[in-house]
């Protein structure tokens, strides 16, 4: 007697107990269909205002139509890398981050990139910034450093151009980046490679002997310290080759 009894209790507890389960998955279902719904149903989470900015020179408006994204759209479809990546297209965006401001709003934050030398190829030149990206194409060079000596095998505003022994080229960024932190690479109108040795014109005609990328910074500092000491230098060449002892001779 007591062995059926105890039987029946274990069995009505199993029930109840798979019948608690039973509950709680279908309340959890129903919770789960309830968020779903709140989320992509519902226009609190839809994409009222697209708001550009850090932009001077490119026109917000492109910029929005770049990303692909539009008012309306759902806030969690927006796929982020791929908006950013067309974004950087744009011929002077060199970086481009989109952020959520909820509940409805899209910000799109950019860096414009800006010209850093010209690099001479058939039909004109190819205006780069510092990560070699064109940003146009133009007739004649804008105020910075005409790259002489390098070959391009292709050149297409709002990408990268294709260059020939890229190795010596990274001498020239190199140093286009010193000049460009020190606040002088308007100061120089061309840089030509010679073999690996760099050799720079500046803007009053004087020139300048850099050699290779070896303690390329503490060159231009020599340089800009003698240049410094030098106001009247408008003709001969200043060698930085060794910058612990940097020659000045007339032409």
């Amino acid at each position: 007697m007591n062995k059926r009894k105890t039987s029946g209790t274990k069995r009505t507890a199993k029930r109840k107990k798979k019948k608690s389960t039973s509950i709680f998955f279908i309340k959890l279902i129903l919770i789960l269909g309830l968020l779903y719904a709140a989320i992509f149903h519902t226009p609190v989470f839809k994409i009222r205002n697209i708001v550009v900015t850090g932009n001077n020179i490119v026109n917000a408006g492109s910029v929005a139509d770049a990303s692909g994204i539009i008012p309306g759209q759902h806030m969690f479809k927006i796929n982020i890398k791929k908006s950013q990546a067309n974004i950087e297209k744009i011929a002077f965006v060199s970086n481009a981050k989109i952020k959520y401001k909820f509940p409805n709003d899209i910000n799109i934050i950019i860096t414009e990139g800006s010209v850093m030398a010209n690099v001479k190829f058939s039909g004109g030149f190819a205006c780069v910034d510092k990560n070699l990206k064109v940003l146009e194409i133009a007739a004649k060079p804008v105020s910075f450093p005409v790259i002489e000596g390098i070959n391009v095998q292709k050149s297409v505003v709002g990408e990268k151009i294709t260059i020939d022994e890229t190795d010596k080229f990274d001498i020239i960024l190199l140093y286009i980046e010193i000049l460009d932190k020190h606040g002088i690479i308007s100061q120089f109108k061309k840089m030509k490679m010679d073999g690996y040795n760099l050799n720079m014109e500046m803007e009053n005609g004087v020139k300048v002997k850099c050699g290779g990328n070896d303690d390329a910074e503490y060159k231009i500092s020599a340089l800009m310290e003698c240049i410094k000491n030098s106001k009247n230098a408008s003709i001969g060449t200043f060698d930085v080759t060794n910058p612990k002892r940097v020659v000045y001779s007339i032409d």
